[in-house]
Parts: structure tokens; sequence; C-alpha cells
């Protein structure tokens, strides 16, 4: 197999700066590292810490400081079937955090947004409801009026709707035909 065939795989996988895909021999020997290209192949990382955990497990993920470069990131490993290999993808941390401070700040934003729109929304709602409470207060103060000054006039006061149903009479109604109403 090419080592340029596993280059050209590793390419298509896009994990920002200062990640790559790593294949290794199980002895800690480097035999491909996209993107960092070939000159690290052939180097051995054999006895670090992080190659000490490929060997020791069959897969996983951890953080760690890569041996070759120093820098905290991310890994994800397996062996590669029956063959002496073992396949790691190392994404920087600065990367995974970078990503994920774009995505809470969006989502914090949209949260602060939403939030706002509530207490807006409660406002108006406190404002409609004050406004709506001071018209009730209104029509029951015109309503108890009405009814005292249409039950203080001595004339007969009633009103009938469409079906002949006595919806009204004034206190002269209830005492000229005797029923109360």
């Amino acid at each position: 197999v090419r080592l340029s065939y596993f280059n050209e795989l590793f390419a298509s996988v896009n994990l920002g700066d200062n990640s790559g895909v790593n294949l290794f021999r199980a002895d800690g020997i480097i035999v491909s590292r996209f993107p960092y290209g070939d000159l690290d192949v052939g180097k051995s990382i054999a006895g670090s810490a992080n190659m000490l955990r490929f060997q020791q497990e069959n897969q996983g993920s951890f953080v760690g400081l890569a041996e070759l470069d120093g820098v905290e990131r991310s890994y994800s490993f397996t062996r590669v079937g029956r063959f002496p290999l073992i396949l790691n993808v190392a994404q920087a941390r600065s990367t995974i955090e970078s990503k994920w401070t774009r995505s809470a700040w969006g989502l914090g934003m949209f949260t602060l947004l939403l939030m706002l729109s509530c207490m807006a929304l409660a406002v108006l709602f406190s404002r409609e409801l004050q406004r709506r409470q001071a018209i009730s207060a209104r029509l029951h103060r015109a309503e108890r009026d009405m009814s005292t000054i249409l039950h203080s006039i001595p004339s007969v006061v009633g009103s009938w709707d469409a079906s002949l149903y006595n919806r009204f009479g004034n206190q002269a109604h209830e005492i000229w035909f005797g029923v109360p109403l």
C-alpha cells in the first residue's frame, strides 16, 4: 500500500488547525501523518505517554499532550483489525474550544433574545390586563349608576328581548306587576 493513499484518504477529514490523523505501527513508528506531511514518517514515539496508552488499549479516547509538538489534543484511537497498526484522530483542544465558544455565543445570544422577548410580552400582557381591569371597573360603576337611576325612577321601566323574555324591570315595574325580577 502506498503512503500517498493514506494521505489522500485522510485529506477528506477537516479537523481544524493543529489537528490531524495519524497511522502508527504498534511499536510506535509513524507510518503516516496528515496534514503534517512526511517529515515525521519513520520517527518513533515509543515510550511516550500517548503511545503507551495506544498500546495498552484496543481503542478509546483521551486528552493528552503530543510528543512531537507539545500541543494538547483530544485523541480517539483504534487498532486496525489484526494488523500491527494504530489509527488515531487528534483534534487540538483550541480548535474544539473555539468551535464550542462560537456555538455557546450563538446559543447564548438566542437565549438572551428569547428572554428579552418573553419579558417584553410579560410587560405588554401586564399593561393589557391593567387596562382591561380599569375598563371592567368603569363598566361596573356605570352599571351600578344606571341601576340606581332606573330603580329610583317612579315610572315603570322594563326591557324585553326578541323572544319577549323580560330582561329588566325597575322597582316600580316589580311593584306594579307584583313579580320580582
